[in-house]
């Protein structure tokens, strides 16, 4: 697994002084520190920023505030795996997720390793470290939790908006397929209307896709019908959605998820 580290920041104003051990892994501003890493990440994003931004809010251009981002970022469960007090630094695991709507719809999570240290000086220092795709993910879900919960931010549809490739003449990195053609209605499934995120409005503006989620409703029907052990068919199917489908970012991943679900559907059909 490749792990990247982000960014380092210093911390002098609440920690100079005498402190002799460096602020544990759940710490209020340990975990304010870890947010703000994140929150940074962002501006590296370069061309796949402008890309998450015009599928979350319909223009490429919409600057987020790194307070909006910090609001929606959680911890969950930090420990501390080793602690040098020679060099007064604390290393944690934890795993970064967003928070939920009702439905779960905008929840993604990475594993992290961050660590806490003091410098010289007693001022705290905070580094983190994790997967750069798996990161990558997860920071294109947040761009849509905030879109979700900042509805102010969306251009509405009939606003004209400057399409990524074209303004400064840079190419998004991430792409979906230029064979999208127009559907129907009656060929989207029919959640279709209410599209928010970047996989959904792949999904319903791709006439291959939406045939693949429209067999997919189908075949769940009927494997919910035949199964003996609904509460593990349901927590199966949770899982599919949130840790497979929901963390694609181009359309062959979407494919290749929705074509495996298809085949463990059809094995749970008796």
């Amino acid at each position: 697994m490749r792990m990247t580290y982000f960014l380092i920041l210093g911390m002098s104003a609440v920690l100079a002084g005498c402190a002799k051990e460096p602020p544990q892994c759940s710490a209020p501003e340990t975990v304010a520190l870890v947010k703000q890493v994140v929150a940074s990440k962002f501006k590296n994003l370069g061309a796949n920023l402008r890309y998450f931004s015009e599928m979350s809010f319909g223009d490429p251009d919409v600057a987020v505030p790194d307070e909006m981002l910090i609001k929606l970022m959680d911890l969950e469960n930090p420990i501390s795996i080793s602690v040098n007090k020679e060099i007064k630094k604390v290393t944690c695991q934890s795993t970064l997720t967003t928070q939920t709507d009702k439905r779960g719809q905008f929840f993604t999570a990475v594993p992290v390793t961050y660590f806490s240290q003091l410098d010289d000086k007693n001022d705290q220092v905070v580094g983190l470290s994790a997967d750069e795709t798996e990161m990558t993910k997860y920071l294109m879900g947040l761009y849509s939790a905030v879109a979700k919960n900042n509805p102010s931010l969306v251009k509405k549809k009939d606003e004209p908006s400057v399409p990524s490739s074209t303004s400064n003449n840079v190419e998004p990195e991430i792409k979906i397929s230029s064979a999208q053609v127009s559907i129907s209605s009656s060929e989207r499934p029919e959640w279709c209307p209410k599209a928010f995120t970047f996989v959904e409005k792949t999904i319903c503006n791709d006439a291959e896709l939406s045939k693949l989620d429209l067999e997919l409703g189908k075949l769940y029907a009927k494997a919910k019908a035949s199964t003996t052990d609904l509460v593990s068919f349901q927590k199966d199917s949770k899982n599919w959605l949130v840790n497979q489908r929901n963390t694609c970012t181009d359309r062959d991943c979407l494919v290749k998820s929705a074509q495996n679900r298809i085949s463990e559907l059809n094995s749970m059909i008796k």
